[in-house]
């Protein structure tokens, strides 16, 4: 059981890596090309994501297939990619960076109002540490 958490470790450490080569990529292409970047990401990581979840996980859409609540989470990651995007052309990418690395709050937050999940009062404590932060360096950035 050791061995697999360290592979889950990894794993989801190397999908950060990923990310972030993602979002700084995206600040660097041009201005005047638009949202063909985030195009260009998108069909290039959904058939490598489909993939690894098929080899990976077992799960194969069918009849019983959250297709619904998939399409919706795909919407609304796009709209966060788009206004990403926008964002660190019309401002700067460190601080665009602290405010999308501020995801894993809004998650826990979720988790807590939709799921009814309890949260402790650590996480609650570094979420709004968190928070405090961002808004300090978005005022005096």
């Amino acid at each position: 059981r050791c061995g697999s958490h360290h592979a889950w470790d990894a794993a989801v450490f190397d999908l950060q890596q990923v990310a972030v080569v993602f979002f700084v990529a995206l600040h660097a292409a041009p201005v005047d090309s638009g949202m063909w970047p985030l195009l260009v990401g998108r069909l290039a990581s959904a058939p490598v994501l489909v993939v690894v979840v098929a080899l990976t996980s077992g799960i194969r859409p069918s009849a019983g297939f959250p297709w619904r609540l998939a399409v919706v989470s795909g919407v609304f990651d796009t709209l966060a990619n788009v206004f990403f995007l926008l964002a660190t052309r019309s401002g700067d990418l460190g601080v665009s960076a602290v405010v999308v690395s501020l995801y894993p709050v809004v998650v826990a937050l979720l988790a807590g109002v939709v799921l009814r999940e309890r949260l402790t009062g650590m996480q609650l404590g570094g979420a709004g540490l968190a928070v405090g932060a961002s808004v300090l360096l978005a005022v005096g950035g």
